[in-house]
């Protein structure tokens, strides 16, 4: 009797292990793109952050501008589906010129010139709009948000937090102790 409870525990374990082996190999053949990663920070970064108090009282979404990336752009609606922040559900607009820009609350920029992104900084100025940079050299410089970094880099992104206080957005600590920090003091090098 000994011997058959402590064969059915280990088969219970042995099953159970077998379990959880085949379930992470499934979860480890999965692979997401790059987009699908950065999609999902975006989703993260709005939960992270606090726009102006009463922002959100006369919108029934909250509006993603992406620029210039069609692609992205269809990866964040199929990853964002059904999702909430903020109680709003998503709209996603696509703006594939500066003169194009419309208001939004996030601005996925991607794919621009320097000169590109330094017109659409400014058509942010004075508006409560969450600027990311995909990649962008010296996006959080120029006065952008957030920028994704390289591949490789030590942090996934940077943040300007002197350019969220700018634009009446408040980051999460949790969030700024992932990023590396762009302050005004770094840009004056």
């Amino acid at each position: 009797m000994i011997k058959n409870r402590y064969t059915y525990k280990f088969s219970f374990w042995l099953i159970l292990l077998f379990i959880t082996v085949l379930s992470s190999k499934n979860a480890v053949a999965q692979k997401y793109s790059e987009y699908d990663v950065k999609a999902a920070y975006v989703y993260n970064f709005a939960k992270f952050i606090s726009w102006p108090a009463h922002y959100f009282e006369k919108k029934d979404v909250l509006v993603i501008g992406v620029y210039k990336n069609q692609n992205f752009g269809e990866v964040l609606e199929r990853v964002l589906e059904n999702k909430k922040i903020k109680s709003k559900f998503w709209e996603i607009i696509f703006i594939n010129s500066v003169e194009e820009f419309e208001d939004c609350d996030i601005l996925f920029v991607s794919n621009s010139s320097k000169e590109e992104t330094i017109k659409l900084i400014k058509k942010t100025n004075k508006k409560s709009i969450l600027t990311i940079g995909n990649n962008i050299p010296m996006f959080c410089q120029y006065g952008g948000i957030i920028n994704f970094t390289p591949k490789g880099s030590r942090k996934r992104f940077e943040i300007n937090n002197d350019a969220a206080i700018k634009h009446k957005i408040k980051i999460s600590s949790k969030l700024l102790t992932l990023a590396r920090i762009i302050t005004k003091n770094e840009i004056k090098f």
